[in-house]
């Protein structure tokens, strides 16, 4: 055995060796691509202040790094010997080749005597915490919106057994952990929480996986489920949830299940693991429903309920805010603040939504929000609400096209002829005055959603929330669908929403070079036409 190793470690850097001779000799890469890499270093300006305080000799030396090639080589070979002889690697390697975060052995194992809330200091800093979470959810009140805090789990919790015994062997019994402590508290405040652990004996499926180190898809997928019930609880809306069907399997990591083992840089492939996530679908089979318009503020656990949330319903009012560094706005819009509160236009963001939500990880737990639970809270001692102001247009006319894409018009393409294709889920909202004596919808079912699935079209149809026109298509099918005034409330706009239970993709059916998912062919929407 030893001399297979051996013979592999002088065959990796031997190749290692001649292919950066190559390299020079023919002026190109054979180089490989590193995961968690920045390869941003420039080469830096000699002089002698640079040499003499060592900032040359520094950069000089992160330039080398990162540019000398193969470079990418010579980290992979040099990674995959320290994982395969000593079980070493850039993060902590458990028992079971199970990957970790250091910051989660050390929050489950109270190494740090900064999170141990044995101590008074502690425990007066997490109250205070706490005391400014009930604030806040006070503040929302007065303008009736609402608070909703939860705490994502711990790989470091449910997979305790394999945490390397050199962590063990330096952590005391007497700890208390930091969500050990927050839940007993805010357990006795009115604020509206829910810690993900306590899930744990229902699950049917692998919390983690030994490769991610984030939750697996079934475990988030449940949480979000459970989060927007909660919510709906909290605000008495009708919030459309996702609905959970089957689920998958496959041998190939979904998402984010392998995040931490490809920060390895190692050649091996993981060893064999299934890797599972439930089918979803739109919860559209009711009467009338409300949008679920809310800011999210916390960590990349907090980003798996937003995109499962957008995943379904892309056109309402979503944030997401990552710590105290960046800001993504419901067109997707990206914008980063680091750090400076004043940087955000909160007030733009209160009037659009209903709820804030706070989620952060154990581990970051005091981590207090980033201070964003201290700036809301001030920002709404002067806050003056306002109607949201929707974008709008008075019809969508697609034969003359008399229409174009703008913020009030979702999930329809534009296209130059007599009709344009629709997205399975598309929306429109319309200038209520133009609808006050109904709707006309011009439409057609094409018969490309016949071709591979036989199984009849769905068309569903919302007006303001309220469903207000259904109807099943076995074949293709072209005609106006008129709808009542009397069936829909007149709001401050008018907003048509339609669904299609299917969708088709013309280049999978090698019927053109089209790549997009289509569904039905649009016409017209807008006021009844006389």
């Amino acid at each position: 055995m030893k001399k297979v190793v051996c013979s592999i470690f002088l065959m990796i850097i031997f190749s290692s060796g001649i292919l950066f001779i190559l390299s020079k000799m023919n002026k190109a890469s054979y180089d490989v691509r590193l995961w968690g890499y920045d390869d941003i270093a420039e080469i830096p300006h000699l002089s002698i202040q640079t040499y003499l305080d060592g900032s040359f000799q520094e950069g000089f030396t992160k330039w080398v790094d990162q540019n000398v090639k193969p470079r990418g080589l010579y980290v992979r070979n040099y990674s995959t010997i320290r994982y395969n002889l000593f079980n070493l690697g850039n993060r902590p390697i458990g028992k079971n080749k199970n990957i970790f975060e250091t910051e989660y052995i050390d929050n489950e194992l109270v190494i740090n005597d900064s999170k141990d809330m044995q101590f008074k200091s502690n425990r007066d800093e997490m109250d205070e915490y706490i005391a400014k979470l009930e604030r806040l959810d006070e503040n929302l009140k007065k303008y009736n919106k609402f608070l909703y805090v939860y705490v994502s789990p711990s790989k470091a919790d449910f997979d305790r057994k394999d945490i390397p015994d050199k962590y063990i062997n330096i952590s005391s019994e007497q700890s208390v952990k930091p969500v050990d402590y927050f839940q007993d508290r805010i357990s006795k405040t009115d604020v509206p929480y829910r810690i993900c652990r306590d899930e744990k004996n229902d699950l049917e499926y692998p919390a983690f996986y030994s490769t991610g180190i984030h939750w697996s898809r079934p475990y988030e997928q449940y949480e979000s489920s459970l989060i927007i019930k909660d919510l709906s609880d909290i605000a008495d809306k009708q919030y459309r949830n996702i609905v959970l069907k089957d689920v998958v399997s496959s041998d190939k990591a979904f998402w984010r299940d392998s995040d931490v083992y490809r920060l390895l840089n190692v050649w091996n492939k993981a060893d064999k693991i299934t890797y599972y996530q439930y089918n979803t679908e739109r919860d559209i089979n009711r009467e009338q429903y409300d949008s679920l318009n809310f800011l999210i503020q916390g960590t990349s656990f907090g980003e798996g309920l937003i995109n499962d949330v957008i995943e379904l319903y892309p056109y309402d009012y979503h944030y997401y805010v990552c710590r105290d560094e960046y800001i993504t706005d419901y067109i997707y819009n990206q914008y980063v603040f680091d750090g400076v509160w004043d940087d955000l236009n909160f007030k733009s963001i209160l009037d659009s939504i209903d709820i804030i939500v706070i989620e952060t990880t154990e581990s970051e737990l005091t981590t207090y929000s980033c201070g964003f639970v201290d700036h809301l809270n001030s920002f709404l001692d002067d806050y003056k609400p306002d109607d949201i102001v929707y974008p709008i247009v008075e019809k969508v006319d697609c034969r003359n096209y008399d229409y174009e894409m703008q913020d009030a018009i979702q999930g329809v393409y534009y296209d130059e002829g007599d009709f344009a294709w629709t997205q399975d889920y598309f929306s429109v909202s319309l200038d209520k005055q133009v609808t006050k004596n109904g709707l006309d919808i011009e439409l057609s079912v094409p018969g490309f959603l016949f071709l591979e699935n036989k199984e009849p079209e769905t068309v569903t149809i919302f007006v303001n929330g309220k469903r207000c026109y259904e109807n099943i298509f076995e074949n293709a099918w072209s005609g106006i669908i008129s709808i009542d005034a009397d069936d829909y409330e007149i709001n401050d706009r008018c907003l048509v929403e339609v669904y299609s239970s299917k969708q088709f993709n013309p280049y999978l059916l090698g019927y053109n070079d089209d790549n997009r998912y289509l569904a039905l062919e649009l016409v017209y929407v807008g006021g009844t036409r006389q």
